[in-house]
């Protein structure tokens, strides 16, 4: 009954242990929806590496179910706002990429409007009361 087991898989790295100096909170990647669950999504970001998309970060507004929002097998890209790759956790949010991207976005269609003034008006007028 003496028996002794061997494995070359066990000797090689894992799938988690090679996302090591790969994934950092605060990128940006790009994953697939593998699985719907109440409490949000399961987003496959590499083989057999996944992270969770909780429901609170999926969208800007109040959803009662993933589903709303994400279908499974969807490509989505999320922003990573935590990584602790010894537990095997990868948190996500798409909401919050939303809301930068908004927010670049509002700035710049207030940039982009020509009421007011500029520097150059101010500094024209003054030129042509001084002659």
């Amino acid at each position: 009954t003496e028996k002794v087991k061997l494995s070359i898989k066990e000797t090689q790295p894992g799938p988690w242990q090679q996302m090591e100096g790969k994934i950092e909170a605060g990128d940006i990647v790009k994953g697939r929806v593998r699985r719907l669950v109440q409490f949000g999504a399961f987003i496959e970001l590499a083989p057999q590496v996944e992270g969770l998309l909780h429901i609170s970060q999926i969208a800007n507004r109040h959803i009662g179910s993933p589903s709303e929002v994400l279908e499974e097998g969807q490509e989505i890209e999320a922003k990573v706002l935590e990584v602790r790759l010894d537990e095997h956790k990868i948190s996500l949010s798409t909401r919050v990429l939303e809301e930068e991207e908004g927010s670049s976005e509002d700035y710049s269609d207030y940039s982009n409007q020509s009421e007011g003034f500029s520097v150059a008006d101010l500094t024209e007028d003054d030129s042509e009361t001084k002659e």
